[in-house]
């Protein structure tokens, strides 16, 4: 399996390897089912956004902003749909390129970082969020605050930051290989690795990329957004932040690794060393601020940032064990926290919509489906047993026992230390869930009762979880 071969590794190599795998139809058919499921709700957070821009800017009717960004949306794609077919004779960056390699340098390389680029402004700026709007919403709840001095750091230092390590990263890059295209980078900087050549050169562009790439992942140091970002959101956008949005870095830096740079060439700048720090601490710290929390959704966000680093934990082990581990958590997490959000909404409504721990006293008997599913995710993120998150916490001992020596006790002891943080912030939790209600407090039932649609998302997203869990090593 080669794990930059683009659309042919899902469509091609894929289905083959499900057809070697005991219950291979199954679990081809859940794949393809979920991976469907993952762009079309991708597509319609993203979407939502246009249209909000759209009906604000314009004063458009949502059926017209529909209609005219579905068309704009129709128009847009077809390049890239036909680019496998009618017009596969067309190479936009040369060689054997097609328009979905155009989209992929355009989106990878310079929409993403720039992106963040924007948000930075965004928040800072007067004619954006404004930053006392960014300062009351970012110091919500306890924990380490921002601080009003910042300012002058996040208007002129931070954007050119990122602006910096994005260009300098991609200039360097381009000097030493003459390439932008991944394909031709990779067998570029494979030829110069071999010979010895521009070693710290290709150091440097491995460091900014990956440190570019750790900030938009909320990798410890640079997790200070993503609490502020995933607890004040809606419980549906929340739960897309953190199954999918905020994985999308993680995926493109993985990207890099293998079809740009290549592992052998990561490992022997040693900046593997420098996340696999970073992720043993994050793992600790985040969880220690999650103790900390007396709102449900905030203690779910910074549980976030522990669980980060549990999968730049096995990127920095630098081998494929530990990147197979890696890419296992990121599903088994994307699963599990969507379900936390998604079942902490619930259990909100049904407590008067109050995410305070104590007002939470007794919601698992109000919104009985939701305190089940909530109690499951808690259960599969301390590493119970036959769930997903015992699966994840496994494949990263085995990985890390194939490498060896102090990295092999480093991981160990650190999954030992992260696993009981878990215990007592999780468990804690369930245990409130299910605790007698504050004496005299009064709660609307209905408020408890949700849909069929959210109910059924729950059981679908608990049974996900424990199917990953009992056949994780089928």
């Amino acid at each position: 399996v080669e794990a930059g071969s683009g659309p042919s590794l899902i469509f091609v190599t894929l289905p083959n390897v499900f057809n070697h795998m005991a219950m291979g139809t199954l679990w081809g058919s859940l794949f393809f089912v979920f991976m469907t499921f993952a762009a079309l709700t991708t597509v319609l957070a993203v979407f939502e956004t246009i249209l909000a821009c759209c009906m604000d800017l314009f004063g458009w009717s949502r059926k017209k902003a529909c209609l005219v960004n579905c068309i704009l949306m129709l128009v847009l794609a077809l390049p890239c749909a036909l680019g496998f077919n009618l017009l596969s004779g067309i190479h936009p960056l040369g060689g054997t390129t097609n328009f979905m390699d155009l989209e992929d340098f355009l989106v990878s390389n310079i929409l993403l970082p720039l992106g963040s680029l924007i948000f930075v402004l965004f928040a800072v700026s007067k004619k954006g969020w404004g930053w006392k709007n960014f300062l009351k919403e970012a110091n919500e709840g306890k924990g380490l605050k921002v601080k009003p001095w910042m300012r002058g750091y996040m208007t002129y230092v931070l954007p050119l930051i990122i602006l910096a390590l994005f260009l300098i990263g991609i200039v360097i890059l381009y000097t030493i290989t003459g390439h932008l295209l991944m394909v031709n980078i990779h067998e570029r900087v494979v030829e110069l690795a071999a010979s010895g050549q521009y070693h710290v050169p290709l150091t440097v562009v491995v460091s900014l990329i990956s440190v570019g790439l750790a900030m938009k992942c909320a990798l410890f140091p640079f997790d200070k957004w993503l609490p502020a970002a995933y607890s004040n959101s809606t419980p549906s956008g929340s739960a897309m932040l953190s199954s999918i949005v905020s994985k999308g870095y993680i995926f493109l830096l993985m990207k890099i690794m293998y079809r740009v740079i290549g592992l052998d060439v990561i490992v022997s700048t040693g900046i593997q060393d420098v996340l696999f720090v970073f992720a043993l601490v994050g793992m600790v710290m985040g969880s220690i601020s999650a103790i900390r929390q007396t709102d449900i959704r905030r203690m779910i966000a910074f549980s976030s940032v522990a669980q980060i680093g549990y999968v730049f934990m096995g990127i920095g082990l630098g081998t494929d064990e530990g990147m197979m581990a890696a890419t296992f958590h990121i599903f088994s997490h994307a699963v599990c926290k969507s379900m936390l959000f998604l079942a902490a909404g619930g259990l909100a409504d049904a407590s008067n919509n109050s995410k305070k721990f104590r007002d939470l006293r007794g919601a698992g008997f109000r919104s009985p489906i939701a305190g089940v599913a909530f109690t499951i995710g808690a259960l599969s993120m301390v590493g119970f047993p036959f769930l997903g998150g015992f699966a994840s916490k496994l494949n990263f001992a085995l990985a890390a026992m194939d490498v060896g020596g102090a990295r092999t006790m480093l991981v160990l002891i650190t999954l030992a230390i992260s696993t009981w943080l878990n215990t007592l912030y999780f468990l804690r939790t369930v245990i409130t869930l299910y605790r007698k209600p504050v004496p005299g407090a009064v709660y609307s039932v209905a408020r408890g009762q949700r849909g069929f649609c959210f109910n059924a998302s729950l059981v679908a997203f608990s049974i996900v979880n424990v199917a990953l869990g009992l056949f994780a090593q089928t």
